[in-house]
């Protein structure tokens, strides 16, 4: 079965940091109680502490369990072939894909995770990123909305430099925020037409917004119709 969108949206990262990145993002739409802190450690490994935000109750042995295994996962479905998840006394809870039974003093609010080869990013078979680089640039954005993209990141995408870039969106009378506006209004849009789709704060997220307010406000301006107005009007 194809991912359900969100977790589409972060396993779309290019590496374990850009999860971490996309992860922490994610945690402005969910107002949760608790947050976790990343350290990179080196270049595969990372300290995952789960902890409450501000004076809050600390998290439950359960709810760490629950956070952490989930992003162990994601991280393997970014496309590391081996990740390990250790306690900070050394306990292993999940190698070679397989978890392992803890001890029953084991906790799990600090981990760290290592990973093992990570599969290079994927040769791009886009022909219109060579004939027409514009339309392929917007497919690319629409793939990935929830990526930082930057003109450098577009330009590497269709092997070219930043200023012919430039110019030729320059020559359709484009620019570099348009074309990530434009993106990111069509794949909201997409989601809200759908039946039973996800809900607003969701849409949010998989489309690359900071916060809902924000994407409210672009969504509106660029539409002429609020999120749920627009959901309202051609929702299935």
């Amino acid at each position: 079965m194809a991912p359900e969108p969100v977790v589409q949206a972060l396993t779309c990262a290019k590496d374990i940091p850009d999860l971490m990145n996309r992860g922490h993002r994610l945690e402005r739409f969910s107002h949760g109680r608790h947050t976790i802190a990343v350290e990179q450690l080196g270049p595969d490994s990372f300290r995952l502490n789960h902890r409450a935000r501000d004076a809050r109750p600390p998290p439950s042995f359960v709810e760490s369990l629950l956070v952490l295994g989930l992003l162990t996962i994601l991280a393997e479905m970014t496309g590391s072939t081996d990740v390990t998840l250790k306690t900070a006394a050394g306990e292993v809870w999940r190698r070679h894909g397989k978890w392992h039974i803890p001890g029953p003093s084991s906790s799990i609010a600090s981990v760290v995770l290592t990973t093992a080869t990570v599969r290079g990013t994927a040769e791009l078979h886009d022909a219109n990123l060579v004939s027409d680089p514009v339309s392929g640039l917007r497919n690319r954005l629409v793939a990935d909305p929830v990526r930082r993209w930057t003109v450098a990141h577009l330009a590497a995408e269709c092997s070219t430099s930043s200023r012919t870039l430039q110019r030729r969106l320059t020559e359709r009378s484009l620019s570099f925020s348009r074309l990530v506006t434009d993106a990111r209004v069509e794949v909201a849009a997409s989601h809200l037409c759908k039946a039973n789709g996800p809900a607003l704060a969701e849409i949010a997220f998989i489309a690359g917004y900071a916060d809902q307010a924000h994407f409210a406000r672009t969504f509106s301006r660029a539409v002429g119709r609020t999120p749920s107005g627009y959901r309202a009007d051609f929702g299935q």
